[in-house]
């Protein structure tokens, strides 16, 4: 049998929050959005930073790096201009992303990665917040004053499929819109207080859809509903 070529690596997996919304609405116009984003943003930032673009996922990618600092970075670089993209669009035209971050071992596959490394990443990116960044515990123990951010700690996560709790933080970072406005205090990560907090904010929380079917079509439409209501309740109600 041939042995299977595994690494460590820092994984980064994005995915856009509404995409099927935006899709029905305006194919044409949702894709050439997507892909400017991808272009103009999404890949210099990779380059800058000393990412791989492992491959496009529908509306996401994956992506490798050899430190996890550069992957943050590249993460933070990427959602401020995301943040400065959608300045001038209407709130329910602006295509936001999430983003999670894992270090872990993975699965060579020719030019392609699998294992648990990427699977926390993904999951961990399903927790995240729109516009946000949320990080597994390993990786913030390596970033750790090595990056213009700050760590939230919100205990560990029970994420779908991964058997163990995954501690995770959120990343909170500076920003700044057009040229010379007042920096704000991005929070990217999921909007839960950590184990015991206590909050006055009211949330809602949206769980995961049960497909009582073997069919894996079902099993992305019901993951793709899930972010599509959790993009809908996010959006501000106009008055």
């Amino acid at each position: 049998m041939t042995r299977e070529r595994r690494k460590l690596a820092a994984i980064m997996v994005l995915d856009a929050v509404g995409y099927s919304r935006l899709m029905e609405r305006d194919e044409s116009g949702t894709l050439a959005i997507l892909t400017k984003h991808r272009t103009a943003r999404l890949e210099p930032a990779l380059g800058r930073h000393g990412g791989r673009l492992v491959k496009f996922i529908g509306d996401g990618a994956l992506a490798e790096f050899a430190s996890v600092v550069d992957a943050l970075n590249a993460a933070i670089e990427f959602q401020r201009a995301m943040t400065r993209a959608n300045l001038d669009r209407p709130d329910d035209e602006r295509i936001l992303f999430r983003i999670g971050i894992h270090v872990g071992d993975v699965i060579i596959d020719g030019d392609d990665l699998y294992g648990d490394g990427v699977n926390v990443a993904a999951r961990l990116e399903g927790q995240a917040q729109p516009g946000g960044i949320l990080i597994s515990g390993n990786a913030r123990d390596a970033l750790l004053n090595r990056v213009s951010a700050e760590f939230r700690d919100l205990g560990p996560l029970t994420l779908k499929n991964i058997e163990r709790p995954v501690q995770a933080f959120q990343v909170v970072f500076k920003d700044r819109g057009r040229e010379g406005d007042e920096a704000t205090e991005i929070t990217a990560g999921p909007a839960v207080p950590p184990s015991g907090a206590v909050t006055d904010v009211s949330s809602i929380a949206v769980r995961p859809f049960t497909v009582l079917s073997d069919e894996r079509e079902l099993h992305f439409l019901a993951d793709g509903l899930g972010e599509d209501v959790i993009a809908l309740l996010a959006c501000p109600v106009s008055s």
